[in-house]
């Protein structure tokens, strides 16, 4: 493939992923995008397999195969250790499996000669146009508002890990340039911190000054200012405006240094940004890990989990603690913190061997790269963001750029030159189908979802009943899905306050959906009323004392549950179950199923004593 339909093809997928199908959007939103998604990684693997075949190139030797090795044999033992929870850590596999083929296509690519600046070219125009877009964000919105800009990414936290991948790079060649180019450079990298201070995003602040300060070095390093008597030397060289013009400028840098350490130190007495929140969820982890030191809760269990430390709602459901050691230690054990080691130890190893080796003409691009990758991994000791697949793709991507040796070797051993390939191929093409077979299905739904809701709201409670026969065929297909099982006992559920012959059906649907996360307060609460309504009052205890234990900060639950076991200075009138501002979240990024915005069946704010009347 030539150079510049080389750099055409990845540079369109670059746009796509970042600005649509990789975003909350793409994945979640607009489902029939997945089709789409999957038909360009396939389109792309395709190019790849027909160019090595073309060009005639090699297989080459990974440093990280090993690794990638310890990490399957860490989830596999995870899996097979929580049974119980493999529904959910199914969904786990298939993202890391996906994102291993993306690694040995693009290091497969760069091993065989194609520029690292050829690939990263689509990183810098979508960076353009998110920054343009979030930069349009900040001014709609009013910038002494201090708002969070989102860009197209659909989340503050993951727009600000991008700012940090896409900061040094401009940084790094304005050291290069001169006049125009290096002013327009400049004030690009400008944007993007001023974009990143309005994210608030404080996780991507210290990752963004750990690339900072890798940009610096290199800055000193190029002008050879790595010591005290050459720093002094240069100092006693500049003229008496110079120095003016460099004393000025390193005031303003401490100016707005200590302008954002106020705010930084500030903000964690703001309601619900305390540090208590956080390091809680990082006790939480700790605590999931000493129950199952070994094998961990299984991949993709953190949320699962975490209902049974914290009383959610009024408190926010996470799917993970923010900190992707401890995600990987509560979740992986023992077994995949020894893969997170030798993968550190592997890339420590990379990166002295490429920093050796780039060709001069290359060390920008290369700099820029491990600095952008540092803060990555810097802002992964504060959240989580690459469970957004555009991150996972940016992450993916810039690894390959930095860790890829320019002098690749290529495979030696006879079973590995004629087995790997074959393993390429079982691997694209399991995540693929895959891909497609779970995209039909969640389509299906999402239509289903989107008829149920457009009835209920419009059309009567009678109209829900026909899409909501798809959803009871979707539970049967697949009653290992919890999203399926929630869904369908809500709206029963809110069918059942109309028409009681239905309450039945709910019951049933929420009995399903508590066999495979009883951990969901709010579902209990709802099994309680459905309980009640049905006439099973012991029951109705049973659920409404389990909501209670998982959620006792909750007040709804507290005042259902005091009428239902006849406590004294119950309320008397009914009231309206105390909605937590983040309901919707625990199905949605539990699951990765679009959901109903409400979850509270409306029998819940019905109950006095054991008897139900709207």
């Amino acid at each position: 493939m030539k150079q510049g339909l080389f750099k055409a093809v990845v540079s369109c997928l670059w746009v796509y992923m970042l600005s649509l199908g990789g975003t909350y959007n793409g994945t979640l939103s607009l489902p029939h995008l997945r089709y789409v998604t999957l038909a360009a990684l396939g389109m792309c693997v395709l190019v790849w397999l027909v160019t090595r075949y073309v060009r005639g190139w090699r297989w080459m030797a990974s440093a990280f195969d090993g690794v990638w090795l310890l990490f399957a044999l860490a989830i596999g033992a995870s899996l097979l250790a929580n049974l119980e929870t493999w529904h959910r850590s199914v969904y786990g596999v298939w993202f890391v499996a996906l994102g291993f083929g993306i690694w040995y296509m693009v290091s497969d690519t760069l091993g065989n000669g194609v520029a690292r600046t050829s690939l990263l070219l689509g990183l810098h125009l979508t960076g353009v146009l998110l920054a343009a877009v979030g930069t349009l964000q900040v001014f709609n919105a009013g910038v002494l508002s201090l708002p969070r800009p989102v860009s197209l990414l659909g989340n503050s936290n993951a727009f600000g890990t991008l700012l940090v991948v896409l900061l040094p790079f401009p940084l790094v060649q304005g050291l290069h340039r001169r006049g125009v180019v290096r002013a327009l450079l400049w004030g690009y990298a400008l944007v993007l911190l001023g974009l990143l201070f309005f994210t608030n995003s404080r996780g991507a602040w210290v990752a963004g000054g750990a690339a900072l300060l890798v940009v610096a070095g290199y800055a000193l390093w190029r002008e050879g200012l790595t010591t005290r008597a050459a720093l002094r030397a240069w100092w006693t060289a500049r003229t008496p405006v110079q120095k003016a013009q460099w004393v000025t400028l390193g005031a303003l840098a401490a100016v707005a240094l200590l302008v954002v350490l106020v705010i930084f130190v500030q903000s964690f007495a703001v309601s619900g940004r305390g540090t208590d929140r956080r390091t809680l969820l990082w006790e939480f982890a700790v605590q999931m890990f000493l129950e199952q030191p070994i094998t961990g809760q299984g991949l993709f269990t953190y949320g699962y989990h975490l209902p049974r430390f914290w009383s959610i709602p009024p408190q926010q459901p996470h799917s993970h603690p923010h900190n992707l050691p401890l995600l990987l230690l509560a979740e992986l054990g023992l077994l995949g913190m020894v893969a997170m080691g030798a993968f550190v130890a592997v890339l420590a190893r990379a990166l002295r061997r490429a920093w050796r080796d780039v060709p001069a003409a290359q060390h920008p691009t290369w700099l820029a790269s491990a600095a952008a990758l540092l803060g990555f991994g810097v802002h992964h000791l504060f959240d989580t963001t690459l469970m957004l697949p555009a991150l996972a793709w940016v992450g993916w991507v810039l690894l390959a750029v930095v860790a890829v040796p320019f002098a690749t070797v290529p495979m030696r051993a006879r079973w590995r030159a004629l087995g790997h390939p074959v393993g390429m191929l079982l691997l694209w093409a399991i995540v693929l189908a895959a891909g497609v077979w779970q995209t039909a299905r969640y389509v299906r739904y999402y239509n289903a979802l989107g008829a149920v809701t457009i009835a209920l709201h419009s059309e009567g409670i009678k109209a829900v009943l026909e899409p909501l026969a798809t959803l009871d065929a979707l539970s049967v297909e697949d009653p290992h899905a919890p999203a399926y099982a929630h869904q369908r006992g809500y709206f029963y559920g809110v069918i059942a306050s109309h028409m009681p012959e239905y309450a039945s059906q709910a019951y049933q649907a929420y009995q399903d959906y508590v066999r495979l996360e009883p951990y969901d307060a709010v579902a209990w609460a709802n099994l309680a009323a459905l309980a009640c309504q049905l006439g099973e009052g012991a029951l109705a205890q049973t659920y409404s004392a389990q909501a209670l234990a998982l959620a006792p900060d909750w007040a709804t639950i507290r005042q259902q549950h005091a009428h239902l076991h006849g406590l004294p200075n119950a309320p008397t009138q009914s009231f309206v179950p105390q909605e937590s501002p983040y309901a919707p979240n625990k199905a949605r990024y539990q699951h990765w199923h679009d959901v109903s915005i409400n979850e509270h069946i409306p029998q819940v704010g019905w109950i006095t004593s054991c008897d139900i009347s709207p």
